[in-house]
């Protein structure tokens, strides 16, 4: 059973302290077991929704190519991020 958690910033884009305690609990929440790691993004007008998953505990995410894309549009404009 997967965990879900989140962050909002209603100013528009979340700050880098935000994307790293996000990060800091994906890594934790793999007690509940490794299903499946993923992430969406939504802009702060709701106009743009992204959102990626693999198999696996984030590990096999994280460092990698689709990785690098997702959080390169995450630093320019998500005002919403939401980890499952």
């Amino acid at each position: 059973m997967c965990g879900h958690f989140g962050a909002y910033n209603s100013k528009g884009m979340l700050p880098y302290t935000t994307l790293h305690v996000l990060w800091n609990m994906m890594m934790t929440g793999v007690v509940r077991g490794m299903d499946g790691t993923g992430f969406a993004a939504v802009d702060k007008d709701g106009a743009n929704l992204r959102a990626m998953k693999i198999a696996g505990g984030p590990w096999n995410l994280f460092g990698g190519a689709v990785w690098k894309q997702f959080k390169d549009s995450v630093d320019k404009s998500a005002s919403m991020l939401l980890g499952f």
